[in-house]
């Protein structure tokens, strides 16, 4: 495990984050890909001096030689092993590239010790924790006025209220007996009826009966659904009810219709899904998934949010039975073709499903058996056709 370290006669100490570089806490590996700012690019962690910097294309220049030679050539470069810094030729500013180095850690810096010139003549000169005391003040401030404008807003939306409701007295004291009499009319209005030949669909209904006329009642062939239109209120098709009366087939192979609710549990279609933000290592990764329901696999796929940038990410799914599990069993690659989402691309080809059968109490998990540092939110989904039991 990396050790730590900090500056501790200071009070705004920097944290160094280091590994020893041996056997039990070795160097990690890295292939960071950044672009060349200013002629610089800064690596993520602290690059081995030992083990060098690689990159695709370019040749590394000894500090010994460059002091000699002063300027770098097109394809060189010069690592600063202290700072993690890389410096190239100005030719290449702007150009994003790939940096392969074993890390030794990383070294964070406090907000006090970042500084931005703000004047010059003279020069002034704050930190990032200045601009952050600022900033946390200016919060306060505005919160304190935000109390007062939902204030000021709570006052008049009371006093809104008050006239509103003086309004409303002074409306319902006005109202007539003419009022009253429509309103009995669109009562005995709303209940006329007038059944007119049935449509098959909704879109049918506005096509078949363009003008209706309040209280025209139409029945939908395909779903049992009975429409009125009402032509007082709303001049809408209202949704009153489901008359089936038998006249909707079921389904069968040869035509639609409606489906027993015993055949429908047969065929419910559930998914799996693992879900990895960032994957830092090939191999066994620690999520499990506990399959609560019997089915047979119909589809597996894999993608993910941003793509590798060198390799492609290769993954398989493996299973072992709920009665092996605790007793460390064998775990099964289900796939006798692996996900892979290759370089570049964000979607996963579809793999031969080699082992379909899932059985109540089995447990998944996704091994990865080739990596892209730079890929990002990998999501694995399994499509499973459940068998109905007493327990779904």
């Amino acid at each position: 495990m990396p050790s730590l370290q900090t500056n501790l006669e200071y009070n705004d100490k920097s944290i160094i984050i280091w590994r020893k570089g041996t056997a039990e806490d070795p160097y990690k590996p890295r292939a960071d890909s950044l672009p060349i700012i200013n002629g610089l690019i800064t690596l993520l962690e602290i690059p081995s001096e030992t083990h060098k910097v690689q990159i695709s294309g370019f040749t590394e220049v000894a500090h010994e030689l460059y002091r000699k030679k002063v300027s770098l050539e097109e394809n060189e470069f010069l690592v600063d092993y202290a700072n993690g810094s890389i410096q190239f030729h100005p030719m290449h500013e702007g150009v994003t590239l790939v940096s392969n180095y074993l890390g030794k850690g990383k070294i964070l810096y406090p907000a006090s010790r970042i500084y931005a010139m703000v004047q010059r003549n003279p020069d002034i000169v704050i930190t990032l924790q200045d601009y952050i005391d600022s900033l946390s003040t200016l919060s306060l401030e505005l919160n304190l006025k935000l109390v007062e404008i939902n204030n000021a807003i709570s006052d008049a939306v009371q006093a809104a209220t008050s006239a509103n409701i003086a309004a409303d007295n002074a409306a319902e004291a006005a109202f007539s007996a003419e009022q009253a009499a429509q309103t009995a009319l669109d009562a005995a209005a709303s209940t006329v009826v007038i059944r007119q030949d049935s449509v098959d669909e909704f879109d049918d209904l506005l096509t078949t009966y363009p003008s209706p006329e309040n209280g025209w009642q139409v029945t939908l062939n395909t779903t049992g659904d009975v429409y009125r239109y009402d032509g007082v209120v709303s001049h809408q098709w209202i949704n009153i009810g489901n008359l089936l009366g038998g006249t909707i087939p079921y389904v069968s192979e040869n035509s639609d219709g409606l489906l027993h609710k015993e055949d429908y549990r047969n065929f419910v279609l559930r998914t799996v899904v693992f879900q990895f933000p960032r994957i830092l290592s090939q191999g066994v990764q620690n999520a499990l998934i506990k399959i609560p329901f019997d089915g047979i696999i119909t589809k597996a796929y894999s993608s993910c949010s941003e793509s590798g940038l060198s390799a492609p990410i290769e993954l398989s799914i493996e299973k072992v039975a709920g009665a092996e599990f605790s007793n460390n069993g064998v775990w099964d690659n289900l796939l006798a073709q692996n996900l892979i989402i290759p370089a570049g691309m964000k979607e996963s080809n579809l793999p031969v499903i080699g082992d379909i059968e899932v059985n109540q109490g089995d447990y998944f998990r996704i091994n990865v058996l080739q990596l892209d540092n730079n890929i990002r939110g990998v999501t694995v989904q399994i499509d499973i056709n459940t068998k109905y039991t007493a327990t779904n």
